[in-house]
């Protein structure tokens, strides 16, 4: 049954999240090699016709077909590459560095709360400036 507890963003992904989830997509890509490979096999058994327009109709689908086909296979041995780099970076930097308040995630989260009370102190300030302009007027 599928969960419908909210994903939790602050936590970073872990090497083996990352390691299997590039296994998935690399066997993904190579089904999807194969698959391309059965195809183009399969449309190019096929005869074409003399007439020179079906023959163009026939060559554009074909290619259109082919180039789907691999675009698939490309996209996803891509990302598997990608998710296998990405969890050796992340092993690598668990290795080298074991102080779980410097993770990227951390900083981002030290970042917007400094940003947010400085626009708390800026907003304070401007409506101290507001009440002395108040003040004078009156």
């Amino acid at each position: 049954m599928v969960s419908t507890s909210p994903v939790e963003t602050d936590k970073s992904p872990s090497p083996v999240q990352a390691l299997l989830g590039g296994v998935a997509a690399g066997v993904i890509a190579l089904f999807l090699y194969k698959f391309a490979t059965t195809i183009e096999a399969s449309l190019n058994r096929q005869t074409i016709s003399d007439n020179f327009s079906v023959r163009q109709i026939t060559v554009t689908i074909r290619t259109i077909i082919n180039g789907l086909c691999y675009l698939a296979t490309f996209v996803f041995g891509i990302n598997g590459v990608g998710l296998i780099l990405y969890s050796l970076q992340l092993t690598f930097n668990s290795i080298m560095d074991d102080d779980p308040s410097s993770s990227p995630v951390n900083k981002m989260s030290e970042q917007s709360t400094g940003s947010t009370s400085d626009r708390e102190s800026d907003s304070s300030g401007l409506k101290e400036t507001s009440e002395n302009s108040k003040n004078s007027t009156e």
